[in-house]
């Protein structure tokens, strides 16, 4: 942090995108069965992993954080990772083994498997499946970070109903906070810390 300055704060973000969360997600999204165990694991993972990288108490409220700096949840980044893969198997080709297996999915319907796990994501986010097929990449990119935006927004309005200490960020968007930009991390932690009452 010394050497980053007042880039610091962007430089760990920088870390936390490219480095940490990736290599905690790596082909993550192929995997057809999760409990809700797991999907608390991997929030715990980006959760010490925030904390660690702004010096923040391990007692911080998660959703107060990840609403001021603007991160998707581990759930909603899994979510994406998994619209995207099915983006990529519908629209490949016929003769391509995974492809198939997928389509033969649909066919039956079989809600225990890859593609009924990747049904229930869609619905739970207003997406239609069929709408990849033929789409362009990027567009079917833009369409569902909209839609897993709008999941994080109503998530985040709820918790900060729910939890006194994140009534600082109500009606607040769910994207990083301006005030963040050019900040060291001794300054973001001091802000965390008030916004989220924790001094």
């Amino acid at each position: 942090s010394k050497d980053t300055g007042n880039h610091a704060a962007e430089t760990a973000l920088l870390l936390l995108e490219t480095t940490i969360i990736p290599t905690a997600l790596h082909n993550l999204e192929t995997w057809t069965y999760w409990r809700k165990k797991d999907i608390e694991d991997l929030e715990r993972i980006q959760s010490e992993a925030i904390k660690k990288l702004f010096k923040l108490p391990f007692s911080t409220p998660y959703w107060g954080i990840i609403i001021e700096l603007g991160i998707w949840s581990m759930e909603e980044r899994l979510n994406y990772k998994r619209l995207i893969l099915w983006h990529n198997l519908i629209n490949s080709r016929e003769d391509r083994l995974s492809t198939a297996i997928i389509k033969q999915q649909m066919t039956y319907d079989i809600e225990e498997s890859w593609y009924g796990m990747i049904k229930k994501v869609a619905d739970e986010h207003n997406i239609v499946l069929k709408d990849a097929c033929g789409k362009e990449k990027r567009e079917w990119k833009k369409e569902i970070k909209k839609k897993i935006i709008e999941k994080l927004e109503k998530v985040s309005a709820n918790k900060i109903t729910d939890m006194a200490k994140l009534k600082e960020q109500k009606n607040q968007k769910f994207e990083r906070q301006r005030w963040i930009e050019s900040k060291n991390l001794d300054e973001v932690g001091d802000m965390m810390r008030t916004k989220l009452f924790m001094w």
